[in-house]
């Protein structure tokens, strides 16, 4: 049986990962340093690509810690943040001193009443103070 071999077209751009590669952004990657989508465009691969290789199922025999499951970006680092860690903490501290609503919060900054509500509650943004 013959291997297939992989044709290349011109202006083809996909980007093969070195194995140091491979070592290095999962190493990074577990140390919570930058999520799957930032990787994915500094090293200009697909995304799903970065994540196949943390959770071990591409590259196996590489070196390198692998995400067992499901890692969620939090605060900034999530790729669909509406607030910023200092709004967040401006968000709680008025919150805190009271005379304002959760909902007043929610129309002056653009979220839901519910994100607020979670928000103040510490649901969400819990790694920060």
């Amino acid at each position: 049986m013959k291997k297939k071999r992989i044709h290349r077209v011109p202006g083809d751009h996909r980007k093969q990962l070195s194995n140091a590669a491979v070592v290095r952004l999962r190493r990074r990657y577990s140390r919570g340093e930058v999520s799957t989508t930032e990787l994915a465009r500094e090293y200009r691969v697909d995304p799903s690509t970065i994540s196949r290789i943390m959770r071990g199922d591409s590259r196996r025999k590489q070196a390198g810690p692998r995400s067992g499951g499901l890692v969620t970006a939090a605060g900034e680092r999530n790729g669909r943040h509406k607030l910023t860690n200092g709004l967040v903490k401006r968000i709680r501290a008025r919150y805190e001193r009271g005379k304002v609503t959760q909902r007043v919060l929610a129309e002056t900054n653009g979220v839901s009443s519910v994100c607020v509500c979670l928000l103040v509650n510490r649901k969400t943004w819990r790694h920060l103070p």
